[in-house]
């Protein structure tokens, strides 16, 4: 669900988006059991395109997305994902070092040196983090407010009739 609604709100925005996978395979399957048809493998994501945003799937590790993400930080270009990507990839691989990340709350401070509870989302440079499932349209607001801009997001969410949610205004 989280990933229908980030493709969903970022293809509204007309932002370019691309569905890569980290699968042998274009068909990926959910917790759930949905089937999801990506747009390009991992390999081919790696040499055809640049990316201004690269959000993490729940429960990727993979060696060779990881070091994209890397060097996505490196480009300091914007990046996240929301809970569990936080506790099972970023944090192990160094991908949140020194920023301050939120996740689910029952784990945030296991797994992040620096947890905001108090945000169901967080910005922190160019590291974009959510709770989880419940957060996915205001994480997906924030990703189109990092790449677009506070305009754009407002229109979004007038649009979707999403105007003063828990935490909306900290991301406008």
């Amino acid at each position: 669900m989280e990933a229908i609604m980030m493709i969903d709100v970022l293809r509204w925005a007309e932002a370019e988006t691309f569905v890569v996978s980290i699968e042998d395979t274009l068909e990926v399957k959910s917790s759930q059991n949905v089937i999801l048809v990506a747009d390009m493998l991992l390999d081919d994501a790696l040499t055809k395109h640049s990316y201004d945003l690269i959000v993490l799937p729940p429960f990727a590790d993979s060696r060779t997305l990881t070091n994209w993400v890397k060097s996505q930080i490196v480009s300091e270009r914007p990046h996240g994902g929301t809970f569990p990507t936080q506790a099972l990839l970023m944090r192990p691989h160094g991908l949140i070092k020194g920023k301050n990340a939120t996740t689910f709350p029952k784990t945030c401070n296991a797994f992040l040196d620096s947890g905001e509870l108090a945000n169901r989302v967080l910005i922190d440079g160019c590291l974009i983090t959510g709770t989880g499932l419940g957060t996915s349209l205001e994480f997906s607001l924030a990703i189109v407010r990092k790449l677009l801009g506070p305009k754009k997001v407002l229109e979004l969410a007038k649009a979707l009739f999403f105007l003063r949610p828990l935490g909306f205004h900290e991301f406008v």
